[in-house]
């Protein structure tokens, strides 16, 4: 084998030309190897550094072997020397590829009984799909299946037939692979939406959601697209009435506090929101689960992204009426509970208050607001949830110069309100305060840090 002559033409012209080479000499070169020394000689030369095994192994498949050195090549599937390993795998894949009636051979065989439940495994990732082998694999003992369900690749399983999807999801499912099912999804979604049914989908997004972090899930890969479009999809579905509504919400809502992806994303979980809007009842149960779990992150996440007042239409108007009935409904629910979860209750929607429109003066926030925040039996929590979320979260990083414009505005506000809503014009001059004293600050260090530049500190 020409080893030196491979590496500079790789070097020179990359791994198409190693493939050429190969089809132009590998073959030749590891038949005259075989002719004058055997096959294992072959397996000497793998050994080789800097030997390219694979396309030892590609050589081998498009060879004439006698039945006991595909045996004895086979063999080293597994074998603790990647080289051979390497060889041994190539060989396989390409006299598959050459002849798929020879993989299916080799279940009955009697080097098949020989074969571990890894080797059979890896056997079934590499075979090109058959009817026989699908039932074949149904068939095999347990350990082998989830070996194969662990490990197959997403791509691997997408060039079966589109037939089998259903059944696909179903072994991903039993082998608790909720990850890889989603990943499955996302590779059908565009061309392959009749055969996959919503409600399978909804069953893989369920378990996953209630399977995380404890499932094969891993941030690295890149999963949170994958799952965004699944979860889009359940949406759509449960719009149109194909899937069941609360528990697309109970989904999309463990996936946005579980995986953060509401978080520095794209995403955002519109349907949740709307169904928010429209179930006081809905609200209170995810307040709750927060509450319970002592975890108030999950919800600042939630109301971070939360952009509608209850009773908001798409052209921005409030409706009144439908405001106040949800406010009003939302906080008796609250009364079921503590009064520490009343209170809990009353600053998240003082949070939701602070994402309000102008009112039809062009002041903010809207009358409906104004009203709830001036009603004598409005709670301090309500209120100082409207203060924190007006001042903080809301607008994130912000340098001190917009700092000074919003603690303008909001003077500005509180002014034109003072004599008409006057606890609502205070609450705004204590949002403008603070910003005012966050510019200022910042305004001080900015001039610290000048004044140690110029002294050369």
């Amino acid at each position: 084998m020409r080893i030196k002559a491979i590496e500079d033409i790789y070097q020179q012209s990359g791994i198409c030309s190693i493939f050429q080479l190969a089809k132009q000499e590998g073959v030749f070169s590891c038949e005259d190897i075989y002719q004058q020394s055997g096959i294992c000689s072959i397996f000497q030369l793998a050994k080789q550094e800097g030997v390219f095994s694979w396309l030892i192994g590609n050589s081998l498949a498009e060879s004439e072997l006698f039945w006991q050195e595909e045996i004895a090549i086979l063999n080293y599937r597994s074998s603790e020397n990647d080289s051979l390993s390497y060889l041994a795998n190539q060989f396989f894949i390409r006299r598959t590829q050459l002849d798929e009636t020879w993989g299916d051979s080799l279940r009955s065989k009697p080097i098949w009984q020989t074969w571990t439940p890894l080797q059979r495994a890896e056997y079934f990732w590499y075979l090109p799909f058959s009817e026989s082998a699908w039932q074949d694999l149904s068939q095999e003992e347990e350990t082998t299946k989830q070996i194969y369900w662990k490990h197959v690749t997403d791509h691997h399983l997408y060039h079966f037939p589109n037939k089998y999807s259903e059944a696909i999801l179903q072994q991903l499912l039993e082998h608790k692979q909720f990850g890889k099912a989603i990943e499955f999804i996302n590779l059908k979604l565009p061309v392959d939406q009749s055969e996959l049914s919503p409600e399978t989908i909804l069953e893989v997004a369920r378990q996953f959601s209630e399977n995380y972090p404890n499932c094969d899930y891993n941030r690295g890969t890149g999963l949170r697209w994958e799952l965004h479009n699944v979860l889009n999809f359940l949406a759509t579905a449960a719009s149109s009435g194909t899937v069941d509504s609360e528990q697309v919400v109970m989904i999309q809502w463990n996936c946005f506090h579980q995986l953060e992806i509401g978080y520095h994303s794209q995403y955002r979980p519109m349907f949740l929101y709307e169904q928010l809007l429209a179930s006081p009842k809905l609200f209170i149960e995810l307040l709750l689960k927060c509450f319970q779990s002592i975890n108030e992150y999950n919800v600042t996440l939630l109301l971070d992204n939360w952009t509608r007042l209850p009773g908001t239409s798409k052209d921005n108007s409030v409706d009144s009426e439908v405001f106040r009935q949800w406010i009003k409904q939302t906080q008796q629910l609250a009364k079921k509970y503590s009064e520490e979860f009343q209170k809990f209750c009353d600053k998240q929607i003082g949070k939701i208050l602070s994402y309000s429109p102008v009112g039809s003066d062009g002041q903010f926030p809207h009358e409906s607001v104004r009203e709830l925040l001036e009603d004598f039996e409005t709670s301090e929590s309500l209120k100082n949830g409207f203060y924190i979320q007006c001042g903080s979260s809301r607008n994130g990083f912000i340098e001190n110069i917009q700092m000074k414009r919003l603690a303008e505005m909001y003077k500005n506000d509180a002014d034109a309100l003072n004599e008409q809503y006057p606890e609502t014009a205070r609450l705004l001059k204590e949002i403008a305060s603070c910003y005012e004293h966050l510019a200022e600050r910042l305004d001080r260090i900015d001039k610290s840090l000048l004044d140690r530049m110029e002294d050369g500190i």
